[in-house]
């Protein structure tokens, strides 16, 4: 009777440890807690693991981080969705696994926006997929979940969101992107993944 206690208290530890494992946020700062300022212009490659930003010429805009929430003030937003951008790059994927981006999100009144998750450089292959690209912010809180499943990494990840095109102030906060574990399906699943085709231009 004790071995099968014993057993049983290290067979729930251990699924402890590996829920937390799976829990553990991929993305740095997600909660803008630690994060207090927003760099732009970098001397050689940016840096992984930090949130910064990037704009087109034309471009008027400010991002801030106030009551640890990010806040994108934007005068003139360019002519493409690409052309404002809030990045971090450098995160690690498990491929084989599938993983949820999660944010909350409101702007001052409705718009859309871009979400990028993929190869930073090269093809700016898109992981989660071209469908997922455009997303809706109101002038309330709103949570947006994206579930996909990872099939290839790559050399280096980029997360971005795009805010261009639109004159209307954007504000964002709880950014996570949680590993959910091995894929729950067939094994040549990739042959239809939706995880291929959109393209994001990145920085220049």
């Amino acid at each position: 009777m004790k071995t099968y206690g014993f057993y049983s208290l290290f067979f729930g530890i251990f699924l402890l440890a590996f829920s937390t494992v799976h829990s553990q946020n991929i993305i740095t700062d997600g909660g803008f807690s630690l994060t207090t300022e927003l760099l732009s212009d970098f001397e050689g490659p940016p840096p992984a693991n930090i949130w910064w930003t990037w704009q087109d010429q034309n471009v008027i805009a400010n991002a801030s981080i106030v009551n640890e929430q990010l806040h994108y003030q934007i005068r003139s937003s360019g002519n493409q969705t690409f052309a404002v951008q809030l990045i971090q790059l450098g995160f690690p994927l498990e491929p084989g696994h599938s993983h949820r981006l999660s944010f909350d999100v409101k702007a001052d009144s409705n718009r859309t926006f871009g979400v990028f998750l993929g190869e930073n450089w090269g093809n700016w292959t898109s992981l989660i997929g071209s469908n997922n690209y455009i997303q809706n912010a109101t002038t309330e809180w709103r949570k947006t979940n994206i579930e996909f499943d990872v099939y290839t990494v790559f050399p280096e990840h980029k997360l971005s969101f795009d805010f261009g095109t639109i004159n209307t102030n954007v504000y964002l906060d709880n950014v996570s992107l949680i590993d959910l574990g091995l894929i729950k399906e067939a094994p040549f699943a990739e042959l239809s993944s939706s995880n291929k085709d959109v393209k994001n231009p990145g920085f220049r």
